[in-house]
């Protein structure tokens, strides 16, 4: 049906905006220097709260898509993004920007994004790798515009200015989508003759019967700590690339030229953290689940490797690089969570599933920036979150072949 390719666009086009919460270390360093009392740890709790809130979010948006509409739930979430963000821009203690943006917009753009996915994907029943990749790209782009678009308005009037307008905006695209997106009438009413479900002969689990299988832990405890090591560098990639480009002697006689471009140096990340989404949803779809989470392993291996060598040895366009390694393989886990939730557990069961492994980023959340600014504040260094990245890395080769060994014949 060509009809669907709207629901396909609408669905990008809101997850733009969905994925601003990967923005953060961009839109913390003016807040940062209003408030240079606030600890590296205070600004990442910020970002912990809100990760656990968006899988708390998101859970909540698994089960209200049994009883409601897409309609309502992106309603609901356009007016908690707007009070949101509201609260952030007047934010003058700690407690305001953890209630403002860490949980009441963290909590709506979990909502969004699984009502966003869940919806979508029901429309492409056998593309579920490379449709959720696509989605899961412009949530993660979404930080190549916001992050510029939100200095320059820090810069041109302030930071509060800044979060307020992105409140509006943000809200106004839900709304947009709530009024186009919907679910197809049946299943079936999706597929067409280029589609090859392999849904249909896969058991539908509950999430209780999923919940009982080593397979799934297995996998749940991959994407945990894989998601710890992406989060630990996202979180603190502005600063890292800061402070390694004013050590870089390379760069001392443009030093101010390269700065005024970091946001969109630094928002490299984000890019190939979306290009990864769609790379590895492609991925899922032709090689399978086995050979895609070891791929993700060894980029972030090799991602260790570069961050280590570009931090100890102030080489700035080697930190670039490192960061883009970390971006393709934490984009990566994300398309393949929906495809393996999909894959393994069934479609009859889908939203909630989804939810649940979802759930990954709540330990995730902490494990990762948490750990990693306790590391800097204790060290004075980047390079205790390059070494937390090395031992998650490792950690996630060993899970994999868990994976592998759980799964029934």
């Amino acid at each position: 049906m060509k009809n669907r390719w709207i629901y396909a666009f609408a669905g990008v086009v809101i997850m733009l905006f969905a994925g601003l919460i990967y923005g953060w270390s961009v839109f913390r360093a003016p807040m940062a220097a209003d408030f240079p009392d606030w600890s590296v740890f205070a600004f990442a709790l910020n970002f912990s709260l809100c990760m656990s809130f968006f899988c708390i979010g998101t859970l909540c948006g698994g089960l209200l898509s049994r009883k409601t509409s897409p309609k309502q739930i992106l309603t609901a979430a356009a007016f908690m993004i707007f009070i949101g963000f509201l609260i952030t821009s007047k934010t003058s203690a700690p407690i305001m920007l953890y209630v403002g943006y860490g949980i009441i917009s963290g909590f709506a753009i979990g909502l969004v994004y699984n009502c966003v996915i869940s919806t979508t994907l029901k429309w492409f029943p056998g593309r579920s790798g490379l449709m959720s990749g696509v989605l899961l790209m412009g949530f993660g782009f979404s930080a190549l515009w916001t992050g510029p678009v939100f200095t320059r308005i820090a810069q041109s009037y302030n930071w509060n200015t800044a979060f307020f307008v992105f409140g509006i905006l943000t809200a106004a695209i839900f709304l947009a989508g709530a009024a186009i997106l919907r679910n197809p009438e049946t299943l079936t009413q999706a597929k067409d003759s280029t589609d090859k479900s392999q849904t249909s002969e896969i058991a539908d689990f509950s999430p209780g019967e999923m919940l009982k299988t080593g397979r799934f832990w297995s996998y749940f405890l991959w994407t945990a700590v894989l998601s710890a090591g992406g989060l630990a560098i996202s979180a603190h990639s502005y600063d890292m690339a800061y402070e390694v480009l004013i050590a870089d002697k390379l760069f001392s006689s443009t030093l101010d030229t390269v700065a005024a471009s970091l946001p969109i140096l630094v928002a490299l990340f984000s890019v190939f953290n979306g290009l990864g989404r769609v790379l590895f949803g492609a991925f899922f779809d032709k090689v399978g689940r086995k050979k895609t989470m070891n791929t993700v392993c060894l980029v972030y291996i090799l991602a260790t490797v570069i961050l280590f060598f570009a931090i100890s040895q102030s080489f700035f366009p080697l930190l670039i690089a490192g960061l883009i390694c970390c971006g393709l393989c934490y984009g990566g886990i994300m398309p393949s969570n929906s495809s393996f939730v999909r894959s393994s557990f069934g479609e009859k069961h889908y939203s909630v599933n989804f939810s649940i492994i979802t759930l990954n980023l709540l330990p995730a959340s902490y494990l990762g920036p948490l750990v990693s600014g306790a590391l800097f504040d204790a060290t004075g260094s980047y390079i205790g979150n390059v070494i937390c990245l090395g031992c998650l890395s490792a950690a996630g080769i060993l899970l994999a072949f868990m994976v592998t060994k759980t799964e029934k014949p």
